[in-house]
């Protein structure tokens, strides 16, 4: 069962890379983004009021818990540290050895930034979200930051969660189920961007050849 999640998990993560590689081909990195950005924010912010009802927990709760690396750890087959206090009082997540190798840097901005802005925009709307370092961008692994926003007057406010934060975890079996939503909503929001630009005629003669070759490739393995 774990063998067959794995690999479900991987071919919805390889069909969300051939779409989002097919607009960036078609249609450049700036047309691209535009078009995805508003499918992943959208994403973030469906989570952060699912996610609460889902578990069964306050909004607040599941602020200071450790609910998305998990998730992403097995979205992408990675590995790296959960979430943790800095001194600073930021939130740090390092992840390594991703499975999209950083091949589409528009593909992880929209999944590993946008969706974040989106989450924690509604989750915590008085934090700050950045992806700082990514495969994508050249860097040897992704490192995710989570930090207060600054006042309108520019003094700093205090340290995000220090005090309350507990980096909480959810069971294998909860986390699973987030990622297959996460992945499998990222292929949709591609797919739906591509048919956005390029018509749903010619979105299918872009995305099916790299399905069915991914298709091939795995009977092929079996």
């Amino acid at each position: 069962m774990e063998e067959k999640n794995k690999v479900s998990i991987g071919l919805l993560r390889e069909w969300w890379l051939i779409a989002t590689q097919a607009l960036v081909d078609e249609a450049g990195t700036e047309v691209t983004l535009a078009n995805l950005r508003p499918y992943f924010i959208h994403t973030g912010m469906a989570g952060a009021h699912n996610i609460p009802v889902i578990l069964g927990w306050s909004p607040e709760r599941v602020a200071s818990a450790d609910v998305i690396t998990p998730v992403y750890h097995i979205i992408f087959d990675a590995g790296g540290s959960l979430m943790h206090p800095l001194p600073d009082g930021s939130l740090e997540w390092i992840s390594t050895g991703c499975a999209t190798r950083g091949i589409c840097q528009e593909a992880c901005l929209c999944l590993c930034q946008y969706t974040g802005i989106g989450y924690f925009g509604e989750i915590a709307p008085d934090q700050e979200y950045l992806l700082d370092r990514s495969l994508s961008f050249g860097d040897q692994e992704c490192r995710w930051l989570m930090k207060r926003k600054v006042s309108q007057r520019g003094q700093g406010q205090s340290p995000f969660y220090l005090e309350t934060w507990k980096g909480e975890q959810l069971s294998i079996e909860l986390n699973r189920y987030l990622a297959f939503s996460v992945i499998g909503e990222a292929w949709v929001n591609a797919v739906r961007a591509l048919s956005d630009v390029v018509g749903s005629g010619r979105a299918l003669e872009l995305v099916v050849p790299g399905i069915r070759s991914s298709g091939m490739a795995l009977g092929t393995s079996r």
